[in-house]
């Protein structure tokens, strides 16, 4: 069996291992896996392993930190295991031990300080999800600690006759976000909700992104909040959308979203939601995905319930 670095040639390959071994639970298409691992910018090619079965890919890591000109705020200490897989015929053979050391000797000579599963940019999991013990207990072998946290996808599937939501607030100014008010909305991300989402909001409009995908709240003529969406129009993949293909019929995803400090607890934070909700719902959606949250009560007041869960982990490197 031989190791080497990750190319646009394993793409098929990896996409086919991926759904041999974890597709029942989180089906990959080429598409996706070109998208958030292969095109993102900040994908580490050296730290990035396959290994071969004569041609036959049987495991693989990927590896990222961040490497994009624009400061964001987001650590480039910290370096991110998007996954790692190895083949299920394959296993208890020292593989995935292999990939991971030679993954963090690279990482550890390019100066990185700490190594966190999942949680990276184009993400496809927060960390690793709760029903494979063994690999949270592997991981855990491996000197990697439990974070404090679990996170959680939230879903809630609706039928067509079923009512919209109401909103607490029914005279809040909500609407879908023209394109010339693109820097407006930029403008609020970076004053108020600075880091990961600021660079989120920025790389949709890099990317195409007209606005439709996002609601807005104005008070005063002025954004004091939002709500992001995904459906099949929006010009990527939204990671709430990444397991769309469990579920029969359109998905659409909400979040992030948020609101001005200064005007919460006065329910425009879940009405934002609702307004998220509606639109999608509008829009033809029969299920809508939350992705990577913490504020699970929050949700099931609108009737999300618990889709995924997943345990943090991080390893300090020396």
């Amino acid at each position: 069996m031989k190791y080497k670095n990750l190319t646009r040639k394993d793409s098929k390959q990896i996409v086919e291992c991926w759904n041999r071994n974890i597709g029942n639970l989180f089906p990959m298409t080429e598409k996706l896996f070109i998208q958030n691992s292969l095109n993102d910018y900040n994908l580490d090619p050296d730290a990035s392993i396959v290994i071969k079965d004569g041609e036959l890919i049987v495991g693989f890591i990927i590896a990222k930190h961040y490497q994009e000109s624009i400061d964001f705020g987001i650590p480039s200490h910290i370096a991110n295991i998007q996954v790692l897989l190895v083949d299920k015929e394959y296993r208890q053979q020292g593989i995935g031990k292999n990939l991971l050391n030679k993954c963090l000797d690279t990482l550890s000579k390019k100066g990185k300080k700490e190594v966190r599963l999942g949680r990276d940019t184009w993400h496809y999991f927060p960390g690793v999800p709760v029903e494979y013990e063994d690999t949270r207990s592997w991981f855990e072998k491996q000197g990697f600690s439990r974070g404090r946290y679990i996170d959680t996808d939230m879903s809630r599937s609706f039928s067509k006759d079923e009512p919209f939501e109401q909103l607490q607030n029914p005279d809040a100014d909500f609407s879908i976000l023209k394109p010339e008010d693109q820097d407006e909305l930029c403008e609020f991300m970076k004053a108020n909700f600075p880091g990961r989402w600021d660079y989120e909001v920025n790389k949709y409009f890099e990317l195409g992104g007209t606005g439709r995908d996002f609601v807005v709240l104005r008070i005063d003529g002025a954004i004091q909040g939002f709500c992001r969406m995904n459906d099949e129009v929006t010009p990527f993949i939204g990671c709430n959308v990444n397991w769309a293909g469990v579920f029969d019929g359109k998905v659409g995803g909400i979040g992030p979203l948020g609101v001005n400090k200064d005007v919460r607890g006065n329910g425009l934070g879940l009405d934002v939601v609702k307004a998220g909700m509606n639109t999608l719902r509008e829009r033809g959606i029969d299920h809508i995905i939350i992705d990577w949250t913490g504020l699970v009560d929050f949700y099931k007041k609108v009737g999300f319930d618990v889709f995924k869960q997943y345990g943090t982990y991080y390893k300090k490197l020396t």
